[in-house]
């Protein structure tokens, strides 16, 4: 009963897979998270990651939308001081 929705949903994922270009950055990255909400453990695992990379000397820069971050697609870079308060909650005490 369900199989023709799942082969046009299957269908639609090919044809959006066919028309992405993915960006290849020139720096390794590693991604914290997936269509999981709060309360994984993703924030203190990006940050035991961060710590054992930035004791091995390595730069560590951490990306993110913020709680309930509403952009889409490339932002805008950012200092904390041009942001309102609580802008950033957990991002704020990463390191």
């Amino acid at each position: 009963m369900l199989a023709p929705l799942g082969t046009l949903y299957g269908l639609s994922v090919r044809a959006r897979q066919a028309r992405a270009h993915p960006f290849r950055p020139n720096a390794l990255v590693l991604c914290v998270g997936n269509l999981t909400a709060g309360g994984s453990g993703k924030t203190p695992i990006a940050m035991t990651l961060a710590r054992i990379l930035m004791a091995r000397r390595h730069k560590v820069v951490f990306l993110t939308r913020g709680y309930r971050g509403r952009l889409h697609g490339p932002g805008l870079r950012a200092t904390m001081a041009s942001l309102p308060d609580g802008a950033f909650s957990a991002p704020s005490f990463l390191p």
